[in-house]
């Protein structure tokens, strides 16, 4: 080669190794390298959060493997963009995000830290929104054509967008449902709700009734505990498959389905295909959505659907729609009325819906005006023990929570911002970057009022708990607040906001939710097969027909029989009596019936089940 061929190449290299090239490309080797790592030294045992970590890591070979792998992305990047520009700058630009988002997804699991998770997050989202700009600022010319954007980035085609859909929707369902039909068949499912909503699903199956004997220590309707006639929409589900798995996997579905309604909501508000899809992303992988799944059946699975469905007839000015959908609504729960008061204030704001507004929130609060009356005559009673924080002593009525709000708006702040409420706010509304408060139209806000309400003013820890069902509600109104909020965005920031969010929702559900599949891959440990053999044969001795009283992870196996109590809460007497001597879940001692002659011993396994038969039972 001579000196003009060779003066030649060193220019062409010249022009192509930028620094900026040199520094992405060495950080996504650098974090492939550590990602790599991570899982050896898990493997030894050293956690992530330790200094032994550090000090038993080999440097010298971190160092070599990611120079070596940055030279190799560099050659593979500079042969694609030779090809197509295009694609090779937005998979250079993808690549970035997703190695940086895998490698904190398996730190966030590592180490479930809510401050290191939300850290964290900010570093993936560091990332995304520069590789949107790189992106943006390389093709700014070819990007800001929005024919030509919408043909090749923005948009993808309709069988892409469904099958995308419908793969997302269904792997949070498999996940799901694996986690919880082993949550189960381990022993884990507490009666409270496991336990009663099978024995309830049992009697609606025989008798029609939503009744069971474990919930309040007597045979009683649940529906004196919760207006919740809507549970009687999976009954036929139920009678072709009588069993608590089928329970498990309901929920699932249910809230899986969701994503129908929500993605034609997003069509309605003109977002592209693509962008809806990291909206359904987003649901999927939404705390609040996927974390309340986690504990067992409840009739606030069907918020998603209903909610969403009434959204979507709301935003095609559908009256048949929405006045169907509002009904399946209120036959949720008794608290759902309220929550479709809001809705219809936030109507009302509205001067093409002002009509429809007002006729919603009078029907909502009579409805739940009716509701009330019912649960305090006949039932248990509206659960306002859930806000004594609110209502001062002697004073025992909900009304009372208004008033203390409008009374001593300081005392209210205090309620809403505790330490472990701050936490909740950073798991909901954090993790979607609060695009639910970021708008220009106040009327928005009426629909933060529900997760104020129920989730925030409460002194109840459940219901601002992501593991529970309480936030089923609100959390699909505030997932609804990021569709409206981002619509009104222009066309970059829309995506980029998404991109954002996908990624953070994708962390905040690593660290919460993936821990729970440990459920699975436990349950065929030889040891743990053998104690759930023992158990099944232990109960296997108790009749069909024969009265239990059990601890409260046996409930759930033994709900189909008319009596059955949990042990914590009774002092009634049954025929049989089993106990789960597990562990931790060994709060019982057994030697109180081994060596009272009143019990027969039917089946005794030590540390791990024990059945006795009371001889004196009539």
């Amino acid at each position: 080669m001579d000196k003009s061929g060779l003066y030649r190449v060193i220019n062409n290299l010249r022009n192509t190794i930028t620094l900026e090239h040199c520094v992405i490309r060495f950080i996504m080797a650098w974090c492939f390298v550590s990602l790599v790592e991570s899982f050896i030294m898990n493997s030894r045992r050293y956690m992530i959060n330790s200094l032994s970590y550090v000090k038993n890591v080999d440097m010298v070979s971190v160092i070599i493997c990611s120079l070596v792998l940055t030279i190799v992305l560099y050659a593979i990047f500079e042969k694609l963009q030779d090809n197509n520009r295009l694609k090779a700058c937005i998979l250079e630009g993808t690549l970035l995000t997703g190695v940086v988002l895998v490698y904190a997804c398996v730190c966030v699991y590592e180490y479930n830290d809510v401050y290191f998770v939300a850290g964290m997050t900010l570093v993936v989202l560091a990332a995304a929104v520069y590789s949107y700009s790189y992106v943006h600022k390389i093709y700014k010319g070819y990007i800001s054509d929005s024919t030509t954007y919408n043909a090749d980035i923005k948009d993808i085609s309709k069988r892409m967008y469904i099958t995308g859909v419908a793969i997302v929707a269904g792997v949070m369902t498999a996940f799901i449902s694996i986690c919880m039909v082993f949550r189960y068949l381990s022993f884990g499912s507490p009666n409270f709700d496991m336990g009663l909503f099978s024995q309830m699903f049992h009697y609606m199956k025989t008798t029609g009734r939503m009744l069971n004997t474990s919930e309040r220590d007597h045979l009683m309707s649940h529906m004196c505990v919760h207006i919740s006639p809507v549970f009687y929409l999976i009954l036929p589900v139920y009678m072709l498959f009588s069993s608590p798995v089928t329970l498990e996997i309901i929920q699932p579905l249910l809230i899986a389905s969701a994503v129908v309604p929500l993605a034609l909501i997003c069509r309605s508000r003109k977002l592209s295909r693509w962008e809806t899809s990291l909206i359904i992303i987003i649901y999927s992988f939404y705390p609040v959505i996927s974390g309340g799944c986690f504990y067992d059946i409840h009739e606030n699975m069907f918020f998603p659907l209903f909610l969403c469905m009434f959204l979507l007839f709301m935003e095609k000015d559908n009256n048949i729609g929405m006045c169907i959908s509002a009904v399946f609504v209120w036959l949720i729960k008794e608290d759902a009325s309220v929550l479709m008061m809001f809705v219809g204030l936030y109507m009302m704001c509205d001067s093409r819906k002002r009509k429809k507004g007002i006729i919603l929130f009078i029907t909502s609060a009579l409805y739940c005006l009716c509701v009330c009356l019912i649960l305090k005559n006949i039932g248990t009673g509206v659960m306002s023990g859930r806000y004594n924080n609110m209502i001062p002593k002697g004073d025992g009525n909900m009304f009372s929570v208004i008033k203390t709000a409008l009374a001593n708006p300081a005392y209210l702040v205090t309620q809403i911002f505790s330490s472990g409420k701050i936490t909740f706010i950073i798991q909901t509304m954090g993790v979607l970057l609060f695009l639910p408060l970021v708008t220009k139209k106040w009327s928005r806000y009426i629909l933060t009022g529900p997760y104020v309400l129920f989730n925030l003013v409460t002194d109840y820890q459940y219901m601002h708990s992501i593991y529970f069902h309480y936030v089923f509600g609100s959390g699909v109104l505030l997932i609804y607040l990021t569709i409206l909020n981002v619509s009104d965005m222009d066309m970059h920031k829309q995506l980029k906001m998404l991109y954002i969010t996908a990624s953070a929702t994708i962390i905040f559900f690593t660290s919460y939710n993936m821990p729970k599949l440990e459920n699975a891959v436990g349950y065929f440990d030889e040891d743990r097969q053998e104690t759930y053999r023992i158990i099944d044969e232990g109960l296997s001795y108790i009749p069909d027909d024969a009265s239990v009283t059990a601890t409260t992870f046996l409930c759930a196996r033994l709900s189909e029989r008319k009596e059955l109590y949990e042990l914590y809460y009774t002092d009634k007497s049954t025929e049989y009596i089993a106990l789960d001597l597990r562990g931790h879940n060994n709060d019982y001692d057994e030697n109180k019936y081994l060596q009272d002659s009143r019990y027969e011993t039917v089946y005794y396994s030590k540390g791990k089940i024990a059945v006795f038969r009371d001889v004196l039972y009539e």
